[in-house]
């Protein structure tokens, strides 16, 4: 179930507190290399924070759509599965997405994964169902905390082409 991170916001810092520098998470760490919190927004001027939650009630992860305002679109996410892999968190955030669109309105996202992380090839498959596009990989642009760099793959979906596809219009 999705819901405002904001009500959860300590549990969500207490989750993210224990993964700091765990393989496993590199790939979401560089983007608050230094924090060992999740800073929640108590508005949805900036960022739109939701989170996964279990059917007793538990963090299961954390989404983030950064807002661009001038341009009314995302122009990044950030997504954090705290366990392994579930239906639940996978269903939560395809959900997310399509919010952006759906009830938010958003004209265009545009998002980032590093290449390697077990998330690109959900995106990707996210991408073909939505006519979405991959933009581009900027080569060894990311110094991840295991010292080595990685690709970024770069990716923008469109409101009007998401619409038609959860239409069932999906372009040939």
């Amino acid at each position: 179930m999705l819901d405002l991170a904001y009500k959860y916001r300590g549990e969500l810092s207490t989750r993210y507190r224990e993964i700091p520098y765990t393989e496993k998470y590199k790939f979401y760490n560089y983007h608050s290399y230094w924090s060992y919190d999740i800073a929640v927004s108590d508005s949805s001027w900036d960022n739109l924070d939701m989170v996964s939650l279990s059917p007793e009630g538990r963090v299961l992860g954390f989404f983030r759509a950064a807002i661009k305002r001038e341009t009314f679109s995302v122009h990044q996410l950030y997504i954090i599965n705290f366990g392994e892999p579930n239906p639940i968190f996978s269903r939560d955030m395809s959900r997310f997405l399509k919010e952006l669109f759906t009830r938010h309105n958003f004209r265009k996202v545009e998002f980032s994964v590093i290449c390697g992380n077990p998330a690109e090839k959900l995106f990707d498959k996210l991408c073909e169902r939505y006519d979405g596009r991959i933009v581009g990989t900027k080569r060894l642009s990311i110094l991840l905390s295991d010292g080595q760099y990685y690709d970024e793959k770069w990716y923008e979906f469109f409101g009007e082409d998401v619409k038609r596809c959860l239409n069932g219009d999906k372009q040939q």
